[in-house]
């Protein structure tokens, strides 16, 4: 009787579910590495091959999170944040490098494209640099952002970190 090695089995099936791309980047032996397709779940947190993601250094408005435009109109920024990583991820492979773990998700600092994903969120107004645990890493580019009035800067926010503190005090 012929039999398949398991392994070459799994790879193939992995390779026709997920796309070969994927399958021939992945390095098994690195577990500091997750490198795959991503799924958006808010501004700055995505899954990728079955793990959360939270992007290191950044923080993006809450899904439900509302900012105000000059002319005092409300919109969706952390929707559009989201949103706007998706469409820009889009069916790209992301390589993400683990940088520690918050809550069910690992923290990580992630690119696409050889372009920091972080970098690019805070560059467009996404998400902001958070300097508790980034130590200004993307100061710059919020500065900029600031200075083009992108994303969130258009008009008027409260900061994510400010926003979920004000909930959780509202609930008690």
């Amino acid at each position: 009787m012929f039999r398949v090695p398991a392994l070459p089995t799994v790879a193939l099936a992995a390779c026709l579910l997920t796309g070969c791309d994927d399958l021939l980047r992945f390095d098994a032996g690195d577990d500091t590495r997750i490198v795959g397709r991503a799924s958006v779940t808010d501004g700055d947190t995505f899954e990728v091959r079955g793990q959360r993601i939270r992007l290191w250094g950044v923080d993006a408005p809450e899904s439900k999170q509302r900012c105000h435009r000059p002319d005092g109109d409300e919109w969706r920024c952390g929707t559009e944040a989201a949103n706007a990583l998706a469409d820009w991820i889009g069916p790209r492979t992301v390589t993400c490098e683990r940088r520690g773990k918050s809550y069910d998700r690992v923290v990580a600092q992630c690119e696409v494209g050889g372009e920091d994903v972080g970098e690019w969120l805070v560059r467009r107004g996404w998400a902001l640099d958070y300097k508790r645990y980034s130590k200004g890493e993307y100061g710059d580019e919020e500065r900029a952002a600031a200075r083009d009035g992108a994303g969130m800067h258009a008009g008027t926010f409260q900061t994510p970190w400010e926003y979920r503190a004000s909930r959780r005090k509202r609930r008690s």
